[in-house]
């Protein structure tokens, strides 16, 4: 009887320890996977929404020549809701969400930081025009 239960119970240990490393080994998976979704994310979101460029070619197009596994990360960006949304086979998913003046920004547990009320405008041409050429540039820190 006492054999039947040691027995018992090096089973238990095994399936304990198993469970551990599998439960380990999905939460590494999971946070690895999160830098590569984090990535074709910001880079997809930013792409559609601040350059303008057509989603479907982003998809197609954006990320053939990098690393390898990063084909298992698959990105799709939602135009009606201004986000992309990235994950590999459902691990590691990311959002990125475009704010108006802000750009992208990864979400971080599905939302996204409230931003400060913008006080400065972007830079316009009469702006530009007023900024120094390298030579004036140059000239300047020589006589400094």
């Amino acid at each position: 009887m006492q054999r039947i239960f040691s027995l018992h119970g090096l089973v238990a240990l095994c399936v304990a320890i198993a469970s551990g490393v599998a439960i380990s080994a999905i939460i590494k998976l999971d946070r690895t996977a999160r830098a590569g979704a984090g990535y074709k994310a910001k880079i997809a979101c930013s792409e559609a929404f601040v350059a303008g460029r057509d989603p479907a070619k982003i998809i197609a197009g954006e990320f053939n020549d990098i690393d390898a596994s990063m084909k298992h990360v698959g990105v799709r960006i939602i135009t009606d809701r201004d986000m992309a949304t990235a994950s590999a086979y459902g691990f590691g998913r990311v959002n990125a969400v475009y704010r108006e003046g802000y750009g992208c920004s990864l979400a971080s547990g599905g939302r996204v930081a409230p931003l400060p009320e913008r006080t400065i405008d972007a830079p316009s041409a009469e702006t530009n025009a007023a900024i120094k050429t390298n030579d004036e540039i140059r000239a300047i820190v020589d006589a400094a």
